[in-house]
Parts: C-alpha cells; sequence; structure tokens
C-alpha cells in the first residue's frame, strides 16, 4: 500500500460528483488522497496532466507533484501544498496574483502545442447542445449565438495543454504565492478557453487584471 496507515487530516472534496479530497498523514508525510468511480472521467485526466505536462509548473512552484497514480483504480496520491483559496477573498481581485496565475499559465501551455484539423468543428457541433438543455440565456442572445455557430466554418487550431477550470477556486495562496490544484478537466484545446471563466468572472469589469493578464501571457 502507498499510504500503509494513513490518518485522516481533512475532507477536501468539493461533493461533487462523486470524487473524494483527502488530506491525510501517511507516516511524516502530509499528502492528497484523491479518488473517484469508474464513471468519472475527471479522474482519468489529472494523471495524464501530471505525468506529461505539470513538470514545468512542478519545477517553479505553482503545482505540486503527482506521487503515485493508478487510472484504473481511479486513486491517486498528490503532494500535499499548503494554502487557502483565492476565490471569496479580497486577493481574488488582486492584479498581483492575475500576472503570478500569467505565468504559471504560459509554463502549462508553453510543454506543447500542435494543429488540431478537428478540434474547431467538435466544439461547434457540441455547442447547440448547451443551448438545448435549460439555461438562463435571453431569446435574442440565443438566436445570434445559433446564427453564428451555423455559419462558422471550422478551420484548423492550435492546441495546447490547458487546465480548463483556471480561475480563483482552482488557485491557493501559500503566503502570497500561487499555487494551483486540480488538472481533472485537463485537455488539449486553445489556449485562451483557458481565460473563459475569468473573462465572465473577475475580469468582466477590472480591467487592470486583464491588463495584469497581457503582461503575462501575452492574450
Amino acid at each position: 500500500m502507498w499510504l500503509g496507515a494513513p490518518v485522516l487530516l481533512a475532507d477536501l472534496s468539493w461533493g461533487q460528483l462523486d470524487t473524494k479530497v483527502l488530506h491525510v498523514r501517511a507516516g511524516n508525510r502530509e499528502v492528497i488522497a484523491k479518488g473517484a468511480g469508474g464513471a468519472n472521467h475527471h479522474i482519468g485526466r489529472e494523471p495524464t496532466a501530471h505525468r506529461g505536462h505539470t513538470g514545468r509548473l512542478v519545477a517553479a512552484g505553482p503545482a505540486g507533484e503527482l506521487l503515485q497514480g493508478c487510472r484504473e483504480a481511479g486513486i491517486m496520491v498528490l503532494e500535499y501544498r499548503p494554502g487557502v483559496l483565492f476565490e471569496g477573498t479580497a486577493a481574488e481581485y488582486s492584479p498581483d496574483i492575475h500576472e503570478q496565475a500569467g505565468a504559471a499559465f504560459r509554463l502549462l501551455h508553453g510543454t506543447g502545442g500542435r494543429r488540431d484539423e478537428d478540434h474547431e468543428a467538435g466544439a461547434t457541433a457540441r455547442a447547440p447542445h448547451w443551448l438545448d438543455a435549460r439555461h438562463l440565456v435571453d431569446a435574442a442572445t440565443e438566436r445570434a449565438a445559433r446564427r453564428r455557430l451555423a455559419e462558422h466554418g471550422a478551420h484548423p487550431v492550435t492546441v495546447v495543454p490547458t487546465h480548463g477550470d483556471w480561475h480563483p477556486r482552482k488557485w491557493l495562496s501559500e503566503n502570497g504565492k500561487l499555487r494551483v490544484n486540480d488538472f481533472g478537466r485537463f485537455a488539449f484545446r486553445p489556449a485562451a478557453t483557458d481565460l473563459c471563466r475569468l473573462a465572465m468572472q473577475q475580469w468582466d469589469t477590472r480591467w487592470a487584471m486583464r491588463d495584469s493578464r497581457r503582461r503575462a501571457t501575452g492574450y
């Protein structure tokens, strides 16, 4: 057994899906034990991210290391990084933190890229399904979105390793230094897709943070 007889220190699970995130002590070391059921496809993405694309983030400090993992069992053990979530604090809107996030963003995206002939067509084909379900989009905007999707001509794009959920709910503060967790939505996508949540949330009316992002990322 990787952990021997672990001692539970805290349950850090969000209560979403069936993912469990446990802060445990194993011997003289604190780690994160994370697991989920076989139908949870997010748990398989995280080892993929760590085994091929987070090395520069780990070396620079913003990400913890994958210590052990078994994709078939849906379980992994990660280095524990102390800190508190930025979400819900004043620092959530700090230009300095967003500049740190931009630098981390570039480290991840810079680990590899490729031209993808099918990504744009697949994303465009899936998008109307969101509009077919219940949503809060007004009718005029929905009609315009459907029209633009129908008119959009798919073309090759460059895809890079992306986090997939890049915003302050996944950022920790360790004495003011940004730490990133949860690569469960990792995939190869266009780099700008990692900015969508921020653009609609923290950056919506706060221009200083957009400027911090541009200085750090070039986007």
